[in-house]
């Protein structure tokens, strides 16, 4: 969509330019704390497919007995939550970038545009605002999913 807009040679609002700015940030981002679940860069040493595994045979209560893995993997679990919640909101944010642009252009279908920009203006009305509660997200899932967070808390 960015290249459209350069190729066609129509002029962007900043707003616009910065959520698109914020949403290729975000796009790198993403594979890169998803690959963190796999790998985290701190927290305990344990293998999750043996706890996988134990818990299958034992029970689910199994893994509350080991309160270090329990707490990492809460951690994580709540880090992916945050992930996806984080991928909800940059949708959202293209979403009113394309409704923006469209609205501009009067293409067809402008009542769906028109309803889809009303719809995401309360987490777009202002960039600060857009920019600063996506970094929020942002960074909770950084330190929930790399197990910083859990790291931090076991050491207290």
């Amino acid at each position: 969509m960015a290249a459209y807009i350069i190729t066609k040679k129509y002029r962007i609002d900043k707003s616009i330019k910065y959520i698109l700015l914020f949403n290729i940030l975000a796009t790198i981002c993403i594979p890169i704390l998803v690959s963190f679940i796999k790998m985290p860069i701190m927290g305990p040493n344990f293998d999750k497919e043996a706890m996988l595994n134990k818990v299958q045979e034992a029970g689910i209560f199994t893994i509350l007995f080991d309160i270090e893995a329990f707490g990492f993997l809460l951690y994580q679990a709540i880090g992916v939550i945050i992930l996806i919640l984080f991928m909800m909101f940059t949708l959202v944010g293209m979403i009113h970038v394309l409704a923006m642009i469209n609205l501009v252009l009067k293409n067809r279908f402008s009542k769906i545009w028109e309803w889809f920009y009303i719809k995401t203006i309360g987490f777009c009305k202002t960039v600060q605002f857009y920019i600063s509660f996506g970094m929020v997200l942002l960074v909770l899932s950084f330190l929930c999913v790399s197990g910083v967070f859990s790291a931090v808390i076991s050491r207290l």
